[in-house]
């Protein structure tokens, strides 16, 4: 269970349609999907009312894809806990994206790893943990599915999957300091996922994209939006036949629905 409404709870909400003052089904976003050329789902919490708005219910509780490069989120806590990254900042010396290798791809500090997406640094890193005790980390996080297929691959190979509720719930925890990590490991995590900060918002997020099964681009979006200290937790899930996803586009369906909502604006 990843937030305060577990999603057996949440399903009962929905099957005896009681109270909308909970869930929210808002079609009227599937526009933003349309104009950029893709089919996907939308939700957004309300952590202070514990309320939801979502376009695409089934998508977003029942389909399960590759979490792409969001993964990495996980894979950095997992790192700074274990001391393999001593910090966002340190560029560690070691120099290597040999597979058989336990040191991380040098170059770059974790903070530029996650700003770049750089897919080598994190397959190194992953290395490093190690797949045992990558597992370990998975399932005391019950991270979707919790399967690991290709240490250094597995959230891009489609052998981990994550439904966007369970990603939505994963990134709440992240925010408030919920996972078994330490709390500086967890503060530097989220500080790294800030793309925009001033006086009227915060807004963090991180994006990816990956091919499916069937060849189909999936594109991913997740983070929160905090307005006067009051955190609105997002998940955008994108899917194409055309291989052209990018995070790009799945900023370009997040702000408008932001703003449309009443974002940016300080007044939340």
């Amino acid at each position: 269970m990843f937030r305060k409404i577990s999603i057996a709870i949440f399903a009962t909400i929905l099957v005896a349609s009681c109270s909308p003052n909970n869930v929210t089904i808002e079609n009227g976003y599937e526009k933003y999907f349309t104009q950029n050329g893709v089919r996907g789902t939308f939700a957004i919490y309300n952590n202070g009312q514990s309320n939801f708005i979502i376009y695409n219910l089934n998508r977003y509780k029942d389909s399960a894809y590759s979490p792409a490069f969001t993964f990495n989120t996980l894979n950095s806590l997992i790192g700074l806990q274990k001391g393999i990254i001593p910090n966002e900042n340190k560029i560690v010396a070691q120099d290597s994206i040999d597979k058989a290798s336990n040191q991380i791809y040098s170059g770059i500090s974790l903070d530029s790893a996650l700003k770049s997406a750089s897919n080598p640094y994190f397959s190194s890193l992953s290395r490093a943990i190690g797949e045992k005790e990558m597992k370990y980390w998975i399932d005391s996080i019950k991270y979707g599915n919790k399967t690991i297929k290709n240490i250094d691959s597995f959230w891009m190979n489609n052998s981990l999957k994550i439904t966007p509720d369970e990603a939505l719930g994963f990134i709440e925890k992240v925010y408030f300091n919920q996972l078994p990590f330490q709390k500086r490991v967890q503060n530097i995590v989220k500080k790294t996922l800030v793309k925009e900060s001033n006086a009227n918002y915060q807004l963090a997020y991180q994006t990816g994209t990956t091919m499916s099964e069937k060849h189909q681009q999936i594109g991913w979006i997740v983070g929160w939006i905090e307005e006067n200290k009051h955190p609105y937790f997002f998940v955008i899930n994108t899917e194409s036949d055309k291989a052209y996803i990018n995070k790009k586009i799945v900023t370009s369906i997040l702000k408008p629905i932001l703003k449309e909502l009443g974002f940016f604006d300080g007044k939340k």
